[in-house]
């Protein structure tokens, strides 16, 4: 009887130590979503604000490249698959490229400098580079 009881008790232990972990992860998993969204909501804000002062020279044209790009890093890994990530990547693609024109417009009127269209230019074509090492990678 002793050893019954004892039994009954390890099994619901172990039964309880099972079960918690999976309460634990899905709500961990959540908690990730939800602070995934946070940023997301947080680098488009920063993206869209630094955008607007780089095209007035008010703030340096680097830094709002660095804030797109940090914003497609975080949208790539929320992304739930290869098709998303697709779309991610051409989403960033017009940015760059309306980026891109800035950048030239502000050269043009000696109020940025080469270098930076350069830069986005660059990035433009890493984008681009990704978005086509992806679409060589699907199967067909």
């Amino acid at each position: 009887m002793l050893a019954l009881l004892a039994m009954a008790i390890v099994t619901t232990a172990a039964f309880a130590q099972v079960t918690t972990p999976k309460k634990q992860t899905v709500a961990s998993s959540e908690k990730l979503t939800e602070l995934r969204k946070e940023r997301i909501a947080t680098l488009k804000d920063a993206a869209d604000v630094s955008f607007k002062l780089a095209q007035n020279a008010r703030l340096e044209f680097r830094e709002a490249l660095e804030d797109r790009m940090a914003l497609l890093n975080a949208e790539l890994d929320a992304a739930e698959n290869e098709a998303e990530r697709a779309a991610l990547r051409r989403q960033t693609l017009d940015s760059l490229k309306a980026y891109e024109d800035v950048a030239r417009s502000l050269v043009e009127s000696a109020r940025g400098t080469q270098l930076n269209m350069l830069r986005v230019k660059a990035r433009r074509l890493d984008v681009e580079l990704q978005l086509e090492q992806a679409n060589m990678q699907e199967p067909r």
